[in-house]
């Protein structure tokens, strides 16, 4: 994990790097002094470039103006601030715009009278263009800082565990899914989708005058977006769970054995006024014993489950705990393993419901492995 998010902060930093001198560069023309010209001539430039698709053919306005500036005459080509190719259509309407022999206006740098533009437009997208790569950096960074304060809290406990000489005792249960790590999860989702995107939509623009439209890249644009649609409610349903009420739960004895009976004990965090109904049960599971915990939980059905408590007090919601006892299970299959969980239930006035689980290791029988003929 720490490796996954150094790169995205690297990758975003490395392209902050390369968009912040044009994004000051578009902020300081806006305050560039306007400047009368008149348009020496102005025509459709093609070029034609290769890349590993093949050949294709881009456009640009070519236009040459003149002004004059603090008392000097000038002359100058350029259009704007990005100098980029665009459609053929785009850089006809721009010249249409502007013909020879007729004036308008210009900007000119006031630190270099020769360097001067006739659209200095290009704000918005240079601001986009640092806004991307900026939240890569920032979420490299934060999971940088949650991988490494995570690494540092199993490091601690591991230390722990071992001054304690590996007894048992209380231990506070982890759930399959973390709300936090989910909910990033979901944002890189969405990021890596509004590129696909973003990319196939500027692909149909830049070849919507052509003589064959994209139709296709049309449709799976309007496909992607809907797409991202969808990743966008999930996220910030996400975000609701993560700034919503979260529980804590922890056994007195762990692991706790079907011949001794614990206690469950539980301590909602956040905003806990909003849980109107808890109900928590014990569900035992039937996993592929190759996969991990977590993995093998999601989205597996139980074999059997148990009520332990359920309550619509406010204060016994908010804290409490209850007895837990492990039943005798039968062995599991070959090549499986039987996993007990805590199922947590919550209904709430506002803000997605909380379903949660919390795997528990018991201490009987738990794998059962092929014994080879």
């Amino acid at each position: 994990m720490t490796v996954f998010f150094s790169i995205f902060l690297i990758l975003g930093v490395v392209v902050l790097v390369i968009q912040i001198p044009k994004v000051v560069r578009a902020w300081e023309a806006q305050s560039w002094p306007q400047v009368d010209c008149f348009i020496a001539s102005s025509a459709v430039r093609s070029e034609t470039v290769q890349d590993k698709h093949g050949s294709h053919t881009v456009y640009l306005p070519q236009i040459l103006f003149r002004y004059s500036f603090a008392g000097h005459r000038y002359l100058s080509s350029r259009y704007d601030l990005l100098r980029g190719s665009m459609s053929q259509g785009s850089a006809q309407d721009i010249i249409d715009s502007m013909p020879p022999r007729t004036k308008t206006v210009c900007y000119v740098n006031p630190l270099d009278s020769r360097d001067a533009v006739l659209s200095r437009s290009y704000l918005a997208g240079a601001s986009a263009a640092i806004l991307i790569p900026g939240i890569f950096a920032l979420i490299g960074a934060d999971g940088l800082l949650f991988a490494l304060r995570s690494a540092r809290s199993r490091h601690a406990k591991e230390i722990t565990r071992h001054m304690a000489g590996g007894a048992e005792g209380p231990r506070q249960l982890k759930a399959v899914s973390s709300l936090v790590v989910r909910f990033m999860a979901e944002v890189i989702a969405v990021m890596i989708a509004n590129g696909v995107t973003a990319i196939l939509v500027c692909a149909a623009v830049a070849h919507w005058n052509h003589t064959e439209p994209a139709v296709l890249l049309v449709v799976i644009g309007v496909a992607l977006v809907a797409v991202d649609l969808l990743l966008l409610y999930g996220v910030f349903n996400s975000f609701r769970a993560v700034m919503g009420p979260r529980i804590h739960l922890g056994l007195e004895h762990y692991p706790p054995s079907p011949h001794r009976p614990t206690k469950l004990h539980w301590q909602f965090n956040g905003p806990y006024q909003r849980v109107t109904q808890l109900k928590i049960g014990l569900a035992c599971f039937d996993v592929a014993a190759n996969l991990p915990v977590a993995m093998g939980l999601r989205g597996a059905k139980p074999i059997s489950a148990t009520d332990l408590f359920e309550t619509s007090n406010p204060a016994e919601i908010a804290t409490g705990r209850c007895n837990v006892q492990i039943p005798v299970a039968a062995p599991p299959g070959p090549g499986r393993q039987i996993v007990w969980a805590v199922q947590i239930e919550g209904e709430t006035s506002r803000g997605p419901e909380i379903r949660q689980a919390f795997p528990i290791r018991t201490a009987g029988f738990e794998t059962h492995e092929t014994v080879p003929a």
